[in-house]
């Protein structure tokens, strides 16, 4: 099940926040809305701190010549994306941050399985289409998303999304660090996970 959406610029301004209330569903909530929006941001933030702090060295990285530029070793894949997703006992989160900084995010279930194709579906279908191409969008100055074309269009394709209401297959509790899996379990609330965060040093 899809609990919310967010769209955060690369300063942490919220463009864009949608919740659905579904019933009998677990939510992810908070007091103060405006609380929750910098919360999430600082949390995803730190961690993707976190991550480059413990990821492990890349081929390229590793064959770099301290005298020069190095040659891509053979097989070296791309720049990791960094963290993509942390999951809780009650909630998975999922990010996929564009080049310029947008940080696309969304709160599922834990049987939602990987979303990061539907986060990258919506930045360049549906964001690029409705709101960047829109010369009357103003979202460089950190100004929240007006756009009902960019809300339906967004609305409409989750709907069609086979984890919008119904429940896949149960996932183990991770974080997803440029394309691999590490396993980690994390506590069940922002609050509780931002104080992990600190008693980790990050």
């Amino acid at each position: 099940m899809i609990y919310s959406f967010y769209i955060y610029t690369r300063n942490g301004s919220c463009l864009y926040q949608e919740k659905w209330n579904v019933p009998g569903g677990k939510s992810v909530t908070y007091s103060d809305p405006e609380e929750e929006k910098r919360l999430l941001f600082g949390l995803l933030f730190s961690l993707k701190e976190f991550v480059g702090k413990i990821a492990p060295t890349t081929a390229t990285q590793a064959s770099a010549d301290p005298f020069g530029a190095a040659e891509p070793a053979a097989g070296a894949g791309t720049v990791p994306e960094g963290m993509q997703r942390y999951q809780t006992n009650s909630y998975t989160c999922h990010q996929y941050e564009t080049p310029s900084g947008l940080r696309f995010v969304m709160m599922t279930d834990n049987q939602a399985g990987d979303m990061t194709p539907t986060l990258k579906y919506i930045y360049s279908q549906i964001y690029v289409e409705t709101v960047a191409s829109n010369p009357l969008s103003d979202t460089k100055s950190g100004k929240p998303i007006s756009s009902q074309l960019f809300r339906s269009q967004l609305t409409q394709y989750l709907e069609s999304q086979p984890c919008y209401r119904e429940e896949a297959l149960e996932n183990a509790n991770y974080f997803r660090c440029g394309g691999s899996e590490s396993r980690l379990v994390l506590p069940a609330s922002l609050d509780e996970v931002t104080e992990w965060l600190i008693e980790e040093g990050v």
